[in-house]
């Protein structure tokens, strides 16, 4: 078993307090961009309850390799009340890397008091990637819009879909569904994710077994790596088996149509991913076998025998033991539709919910449930109906118990109409309740709903009614404040105000007309906080075209009358790893790396040079040489002009990505390319 470090063994640790300190970046020496202060909330509590859809929301992170942001990362995700989330497009857990773009229902209208009824459904390409999930129509253009945020795009470029996302990043998709010659409505999109492409040039790529790309499919056959090209690996290995169900369950007869079909579930779901550093070593980027000289880190997933149907019968656990050897524990349980949810009966058609989580740190929490009915009327008479099969009722963690009432979304007999949903929970120090609208609209069948007040132990956050759904305000109960936020017509955040005796504000500009998503969606002005009847003083942004970057920054002038600015200059590199061949080699692109940043000491920048001659430069180092080079930063050299002086400080990884050790900047070292192959 793999036990990482949970600490960083620093030989020699110094840290270098400087005056000048807003040229020192992390580890990562990445730069992009300011924080736009745009407003956070929450709408999952801390027993994992999304209250705007009364499910279970839990995210496990539970591999990863590398360093800062070129390190390799994995996780999984449910977002449903049960692991297996069988009507889903890939049944069971949320994997990070299966991404797939689908037509999907998105929602649906019914006049059931109608003679002979009335439905109608709306649907749309649904996008998921590995950060989260997008709609699109097609609009009068012809062409894809997104529902929600109007700054990311969908476009058909040759064989793929390639999905922008509003800071830059590209994901690709190979498309698996025909050219289309005219975009319409209809088009039923078909494609799996193959490619993230961040912009400064960071790419991961998705490998899967051969004929993935059928028409009509999805990715319809596994993952087998995950790469990056900084020489990092995902390498997924599957124990594919026909184990039938447990002996205790063969017997029953609940949900006798839902296969027992172990062949096919360890098929398509991997028993462990191993990360690897390919600098070091590499396993076959397909096949099913990782033969290692040295040791690494691995998550194992344990299911039960006889998947899907294990979950319909009895209790059932899935689990998850992560690097460390840390397990992660869903259980689950059938339950009845009908009557007492939990007196199943041999025969009913049961369904599975998670009824407690024991999480990698111990932490239980634990979950009932109930069925819930509505009245329907319909013609001269009114009918009994379920509407909603094992709604969330309770929570009980660490011996606090916490009540929830999850409304029932109401039918709508005609449109246009609304019907409010509301969520009450409140856990300790957590979300209180959340109201949701659901607005129908334009074609008949197509509705949507949005949370538009949340409200937790300490804040109501106010959400717009449309579908775009951006904080409006919010209202701290502790200081008896409340904050408003203001957009632009791209949807960017430009002012925040206080409203308030206390009144402050912030204010962000953008450049008009987008050009390029790697830097438009980024302020080019932000002020610092002022009073209303003052004038806000800004500090100016310019971006690297090429990257997306920070290019300069520029501060407003001091009481001396002085402006700090800082210039940043990137350069491409390429890291070196074994490559599929076996071969050590550079990387087939580059990735754009901060090389050296520089401001004035005590004067004002001019064309990048300083009117007193004193400007300070931090040099970066990230490897030199024929050995493999993952590019994680290795050194930074600090200088200032008309001074003798170099104080460099050095950076040492072990073959996982962790940092342990540190050189002091006056250890004289010449270089820190020096000694910075792996152990």
């Amino acid at each position: 078993m793999f036990k990482c470090n949970s600490w960083v063994n620093t030989v020699f640790v110094f840290k270098l307090g400087l005056f000048f300190s807003a040229i020192a970046l992390s580890a990562n020496a990445a730069d992009d961009g300011p924080e736009v202060g745009e407003p956070i909330y929450q709408l999952v509590d801390s027993n994992y309850i999304n209250l705007a859809g009364g499910q279970i929301n839990y995210s496990l992170n539970d591999l990863s390799i590398g360093h800062g942001a070129l390190a390799l990362t994995h996780h999984i995700s449910i977002n449903a009340s049960d692991a297996l989330n069988w009507d889903a497009v890939f049944p069971g857990y949320k994997e990070k890397y299966q991404g797939a773009i689908r037509r999907t229902e998105y929602s649906r209208e019914t006049v059931p008091d109608w003679p002979w009824g009335l439905r109608e459904n709306y649907e749309v390409t649904t996008v998921t990637d590995d950060i989260g999930t997008t709609q699109f129509e097609v609009n009068d253009s012809g062409q894809f819009e997104a529902m929600k945020n109007k700054n990311v795009t969908l476009k058909i470029v040759g064989s793929n879909f390639e999905l922008t996302r509003e800071d830059g990043t590209v994901v690709i998709f190979k498309r698996t569904s025909p050219n289309p010659s005219v975009l319409t409505p209809e088009y039923n999109a078909r494609g799996y994710m193959t490619q993230i492409k961040y912009t400064n040039g960071h790419t991961i790529t998705i490998h899967r077994e051969a004929g993935a790309d059928s028409i009509g499919s999805i990715g319809s056959t596994p993952i087998k790596s995950v790469t990056s090209n900084n020489g990092l690996q995902l390498k997924y290995i599957y124990d594919r088996h026909s184990r039938p169900l447990e002996a205790s369950k063969r017997s029953s007869t609940n949900r006798p149509s839902m296969p027992a079909d172990s062949n096919n579930w360890s098929y398509y779901h991997p028993s462990k991913i191993i990360a690897l550093n390919n600098a070091v070593e590499t396993c076959p980027i397909l096949g099913n076998t990782c033969e290692t000289q040295h040791e690494w880190p691995e998550v194992n997933y344990h299911w039960p025998d006889g998947m899907p149907r294990a979950f319909y019968i009895g209790s059932s656990l899935f689990s998850v033991t992560d690097a460390t050897g840390r397990v992660t524990e869903f259980h689950h349980k059938a339950l009845s539709p009908n009557g007492d949810i939990e007196d199943v009966t041999d025969g009913e058609a049961t369904f599975p919910r998670i009824v407690r989580i024991k999480s990698n740190t111990g932490e239980e929490v634990g979950y009932k449930y109930k069925n819930t009915f509505a009245l329907i009327p319909s013609g001269m008479s009114v009918w009994y109906a379920p509407t909603e099969q094992g709604v969330i009722i309770k929570a009980l963690k660490n011996g606090r118990s916490t009540s929830y009432n999850v409304g029932t979304l109401m039918h709508l007999y005609g449109r246009p109409g609304t019907g409010d949903m509301q969520a009450f929970g409140g856990a300790y120090k957590s979300i209180n309740s959340v109201r949701t609208k659901t607005t129908s609209t334009s074609p008949f069948g197509k509705k949507f709903t949005v949370p538009y007040l949340i409200e937790s132990w300490n804040k109501k956050v106010h959400l717009s009614q449309d579908i775009i759904n951006k904080v409006e305000r919010i209202e701290d109960k502790l200081n008896q404040t409340t904050t408003e936020y203001h957009y632009d017509t791209y949807g960017r955040l430009v002012g925040v105000d206080g409203v308030n005796s206390q009144t402050i504000a912030y204010q962000y500009r953008y450049n008009g007309q987008c050009s390029s998503y790697k830097t438009c969606n980024k302020p080019t002005a932000i002020s610092d906080r002022y009073g209303y009847g003052s004038t806000g003083r800004y500090t100016f942004y310019t971006y690297h075209n090429q990257s997306g970057q920070v290019q300069s920054i520029k501060n407003p002038k001091n009481r001396s009358g002085l402006i700090a600015e800082i210039k940043n200059i990137y350069q491409q590199y390429y890291a070196t790893y074994i490559n599929s061949a076996g071969v050590l080699a550079n990387a087939n692109e580059p990735i754009w790396l901060l090389s050296s940043s520089s401001t004035c000491k005590n004067s004002n920048m001019l064309n990048g040079n300083c009117s007193s001659n004193d400007k300070v430069t931090t040099t970066y180092e990230y490897g030199t040489g024929g050995a493999g080079n993952n590019l994680f930063l290795l050194g930074t050299t600090l200088t200032t002009q008309g001074e003798p002086t170099v104080r460099r400080t050095c950076f040492k990884y072990d073959k996982y990505g962790n940092q342990i050790e540190i050189s002091q900047p006056k250890s004289n070292i010449s270089s820190c390319n020096i000694g910075r192959e792996y152990e």
